[in-house]
């Protein structure tokens, strides 16, 4: 252990304080946790449906000005997303709940306008 010299760490202390440094470094630009090997990614891996959920579901306010290859490819991923949060299990239980309810719901939506938009696609070639 180091000693503590007037009031000032010792040097032996110093790598521990730089290493801290960089770390919260590349945490405050970056924005990102760095990369995390074993066990603790799996913990990390679990908190990413969220932002799957995040990237999936952000497009419903648009939903009508999506192409139809758009709206199959997000329905595609709540399909994905859906089986995935089904999969995992933990203390979240609740909170999972509700977002795969909101899943659901963006999903419903999804396939509500894809399907108007082919229903408007046949009329319009009906005519």
């Amino acid at each position: 252990m180091g000693k503590v010299i007037s009031g000032f760490i010792s040097q032996s202390w110093i790598p521990v304080f730089t290493g801290m440094t960089v770390f919260f470094f590349v945490l405050q630009f970056t924005g990102s946790m760095p990369y995390i090997s074993g066990s603790d990614s799996a913990a990390f891996a679990q908190g990413d449906w969220k932002q799957q959920f995040a990237e999936v579901c952000g497009k419903t306010q648009n939903a009508m000005e999506l192409s139809k290859d758009d709206l199959r490819n997000s329905i595609e991923r709540c399909n994905k997303l859906e089986q995935r949060l089904h999969e995992l299990n933990g203390p979240e239980g609740s909170e999972k709940k509700v977002y795969a309810h909101r899943l659901k719901m963006c999903k419903d939506l999804y396939v509500f306008t894809l399907e108007h938009k082919e229903k408007q696609e046949t009329e319009n070639n009906e005519k």
